[in-house]
């Protein structure tokens, strides 16, 4: 069983890896790097990885897409960022926090 989350927070990433920066697996162009799919492993590795990576990508840009579309999501005034710390069991999660969502000028 690989150990996916040492990999998604290895020190590869630059000394920054723990903070949010999708900017870090694109090129100049804006285009996506290869090496997303060979040090980054949301859906693990090896023999065993999803078999439904492909129809999740597309499902998970659909979705935040047509959300984003419709909405604008922000940090309620007055109130701090979420933290970036996890609630550490058997799988990781947020703490919870709140989120500002208004609906878009048509």
């Amino acid at each position: 069983m690989p150990d996916v989350w040492s990999v998604n927070n290895s020190k590869k990433f630059g000394p920054d890896h723990e903070t949010f920066n999708p900017e870090r697996f694109l090129d100049k162009e804006g285009k996506c790097l290869n090496r997303l799919y060979k040090e980054f492993a949301p859906f693990s590795l090896g023999k065993r990885n999803c078999m439904g990576e492909q129809l999740s990508q597309l499902e998970t840009f659909l979705f935040v897409s047509s959300i984003l579309r419709k909405y604008k999501i922000s940090n309620p005034p007055g109130k701090p960022l979420p933290s970036l710390d996890l609630n550490m069991g058997i799988t990781t999660k947020p703490f919870p926090y709140d989120v500002l969502v208004t609906l878009r000028a048509p």
